[in-house]
């Protein structure tokens, strides 16, 4: 069972709703792979805010009273009016999720990090992932050459446009995988050649940033990245417009350098 298979079954896992020998299957997995792991509990997490803040706050009566008309064309008269609150509350959560559907995620979560650790958030959770994938010898998520083949893969399960992937000096797009980490899903473009392995991370930056100050940070010729090395892996990361760069990779830290300035700007 793949990441994908997982991230299909998730929501059916979580509400007990699988047979006993996919459940066995789906935590089999789930153990070993962290960034399905960190999807699960991600929802798991969301989920939870969401009842506290239902039980927490009264319901708004003007929701209530729309919610209340929408059911009233399905229900009779008298069913209506038994509406307790409970079941006010559950409306209301119905509510809520209505509202996340219509709206971008991005548009209503925010992450509070004090800027420092956002900052090495962004310099070392890639690097992690990255290391993890290898270690765990996943397959890709999709394996394709095809720039056109792999955003139209990646549309719809993230909340950006994906770019397209530009041409690379020795390097071949070999396919792609769809990551979780920092609370949001994450585009992973992976390119390799006879010897490395580079996964360029696309990230939806919900106000976090890239670059810092100090030994880290390296003025390219026409951006700012922090740079890091860490088990035998380094990330140049970069900012552009909503999104997040982080170019990981097995190569020697100043050829990493030089490739992700190979990006347009």
């Amino acid at each position: 069972m793949n990441c994908s298979d997982v991230r299909n079954e998730l929501r059916a896992l979580l509400d007990g709703e699988c047979a006993e020998a996919l459940r066995a299957s789906l935590q089999s997995h789930l153990r070993i792979c962290e960034t399905c792991r960190g999807e699960a509990e991600a929802i798991i997490a969301f989920e939870r805010r969401v009842r506290e803040a239902v039980q927490a706050e009264p319901v708004p009566p003007a929701l209530l009273a729309r919610l209340r008309s929408r059911v009233n064309h399905r229900r009779p008269r008298h069913s209506i009016l038994a509406i307790g609150s409970r079941i006010a509350r559950t409306l209301a959560l119905l509510g809520v999720f209505a509202l996340i559907l219509l709206f971008p995620p991005a548009s209503i979560i925010r992450l509070r990090q004090d800027p420092a650790e956002s900052r090495l958030e962004v310099a070392e959770t890639p690097i992690n992932e990255l290391r993890t994938f290898i270690d765990s010898r996943r397959p890709l998520d999709v394996a394709t050459s095809d720039s056109d083949a792999l955003r139209s893969w990646f549309a719809g399960k993230v909340m950006f446009s994906p770019p397209p992937s530009p041409p690379l000096p020795d390097l071949r797009l070999i396919g792609g995988r769809l990551c979780f980490f920092m609370n949001r899903r994450i585009a992973a473009y992976m390119y390799g050649s006879d010897t490395h392995l580079v996964s360029l991370y696309i990230i939806p930056s919900l106000g976090q940033k890239a670059a810092r100050d100090g030994a880290n940070r390296r003025q390219m010729a026409d951006r700012v990245a922090d740079v890091r090395t860490l088990d035998g892996l380094t990330n140049v990361a970069w900012e552009r417009g909503d999104l997040v760069y982080a170019l990981v990779s097995d190569m020697p830290e100043a050829v990493a350098v030089q490739l992700a300035g190979e990006f347009p700007p």
